[in-house]
């Protein structure tokens, strides 16, 4: 994994990258889906592609596969609102030490490239392992973050089922980008919810910053 000092995780889809934005209406024209919606809205309502009623059918299922999978298509994505700009903050707060995705090692290049076409910091990127299935990503990254809490002291992200995932061991933080609430379910006082890249500077500097300022 090759994390040398502490720091904080990054998630990439859907909180650095607009995965689903560029997903959605793919799917929506290809597919079918609630088009009564908007993509956000899809978004917002559903989070992931596996939550999607009308995305559970074999072919919707194979033609995500090829998505996950097509590294030119990592590249086209844009990055969420603000984001860009607010890794810049928070780098001067804590460093940036890993980023941690459910995306598989097939897309390392077009995800590599576009890390660097956007000037996000440089740091390991740490794949989802082949022999782990994608519906079973949270559970894997999950128990990353439990054990490796020592040199990653928390992450930004957007699943809202990774607090819930986490072992009761897990000291680190979770900022859950886009994210105007926390559910009621979440109860965990090392989770911040964080409606934008703003949001998610404000909380990192309310957790890391007086750490830092003490050393």
């Amino acid at each position: 994994m090759n994390i040398q000092t502490p720091g904080l995780a990054l998630d990439i889809d859907d909180t650095l990258a607009d995965t689903l934005e560029l997903w959605i209406p793919m799917l929506l024209h290809d597919i079918g889906g609630p088009r009564h919606l908007t993509p956000r809205e899809i978004l917002k309502k559903y989070t992931h592609t596996r939550n999607v009623p009308e995305w559970q059918t074999k072919k919707a299922k194979e033609y995500i596969t090829k998505l996950i999978h097509d590294n030119d298509l990592q590249v086209r994505m844009l990055p969420t609102n603000g984001s860009v700009e607010a890794i810049n903050q928070i780098t001067r707060i804590i460093p940036i030490n890993a980023y941690i995705t459910v995306r598989p090692e097939s897309v390392m290049d077009g995800t590599s490239r576009w890390l660097k076409m956007y000037g996000f910091p440089e740091a390991p990127l740490i794949y989802r392992p082949s022999e782990v299935e994608h519906k079973n990503g949270t559970a894997w990254k999950s128990d990353l973050l439990t054990r490796e809490q020592r040199l990653i002291k928390g992450i930004v992200d957007n699943d809202l089922q990774l607090p819930l995932s986490l072992s009761r061991t897990y000291k680190g933080s979770v900022f859950l980008y886009d994210a105007e609430k926390l559910p009621q379910h979440i109860v965990a006082p090392n989770v911040y919810a964080c409606a934008d890249w703003s949001s998610v500077v404000t909380q990192v500097e309310r957790v890391f910053g007086s750490k830092r300022k003490a050393g």
